[in-house]
């Protein structure tokens, strides 16, 4: 896989992960290594036992079902109401170098329990409309989320644990991802946490061979987002990462080496479609070097 295909797989998987369906890789700051919450992805937010915006409420016992799901992205919960299923494809162009890719990605969960789902992404397809060749081989990644903490600290904070693995079918590598989503409400309309969905602790069990020798780093990274609920249906998102720790085979690095850059807005329809939009820059010190937009659906029956 050349380094223009490389870019635009972990891009996808990224952005699948952060529709707020998936868990997947957050691409490494100025490498592309590695969506999505509903606001994210990308880009992520959700979740209180109080009416939320738009017109939907929570029953009488203050919990949110997949019936009175919020419009608002800042009242949803971390993870998915009981039965509730959630679907989000996302395609994508980018601009890498002199290049420019198009990207497909297809995330869902459901909801076990009202504090327990199951996450699911297959990532990483390139339809071959633009630069990039045809590629159906991508990246199949499985996991759980559970709702650790929910309306605490006077309806504040939430926060979600997440783990999952990820398999890539073309590059044969497996890999195991873990981390928490957390957010905090610091109004009614404004927060500030994580992503949602984007691993902070990425191993490497299986890496792909360079000259018959495989590498498999372990990274431990530092994402944070603040959200923004600009209306009732209109959720906003930014996102970056402060710092790479390269545990085993990987290298350090901090937001000053590198800043990648996402906005992510997410519109609700109804409380069962959003449609969303997806800005993201690898590195805002180099901004034209690698640019990616992307348009998806979170559908929910």
């Amino acid at each position: 896989m050349n380094r223009v295909s490389k870019i635009v797989f972990v891009a996808a998987a990224s952005l699948a992960a952060m529709a707020g369906t998936a868990f997947a890789e957050e691409p490494a700051a100025g490498d592309g290594a590695g969506e999505g919450g509903e606001g994210g992805a990308a880009a992520g937010g959700e979740a209180m036992p109080a009416p939320a915006a738009g017109g939907v409420s929570a029953d009488a016992g203050g919990e949110v079902t997949k019936a009175n799901w919020p419009l608002a992205v800042i009242e949803r919960p971390l993870t998915a109401a009981k039965s509730m299923i959630e679907i989000s494809p996302i395609l994508g162009i980018g601009h890498f170098g002199s290049a420019n890719v198009d990207a497909l990605a297809l995330a869902g969960r459901y909801g076990v329990s009202d504090k327990l789902e199951i996450l699911a992404a297959y990532q990483g397809i390139s339809l071959g409309l633009l630069d990039s060749d045809t590629q159906f081989k991508g990246a199949l990644t499985a996991g759980v989320g559970y709702s650790a903490i929910k309306g605490s600290a006077g309806g504040k904070l939430d926060l979600a644990v997440k783990a999952g693995l990820a398999y890539d079918l073309k590059g044969e590598t497996f890999k195991i991802l873990a981390g928490p989503d957390v957010r905090y409400k610091i109004t009614p309309k404004l927060y500030v946490g994580t992503p949602q969905n984007v691993p902070g602790l990425t191993i490497t069990a299986k890496g792909a061979e360079v000259m018959g020798v495989s590498s498999n780093p372990i990274d431990f990274t530092i994402p944070v987002a603040v959200g923004f609920q600009a209306t009732p249906k209109l959720g906003l998102q930014l996102a970056t990462q402060l710092f790479n720790i390269g545990i085993s085979d990987s290298a350090n690095s901090s937001i000053a080496d590198a800043t990648p850059i996402q906005l992510d807005g997410v519109f609700a329809l109804s409380n069962k479609l959003d449609v969303r939009g997806i800005f993201r820059t690898e590195d805002l010190q180099n901004f034209d070097v690698a640019l990616s937009f992307f348009a998806g659906v979170n559908y929910r029956m």
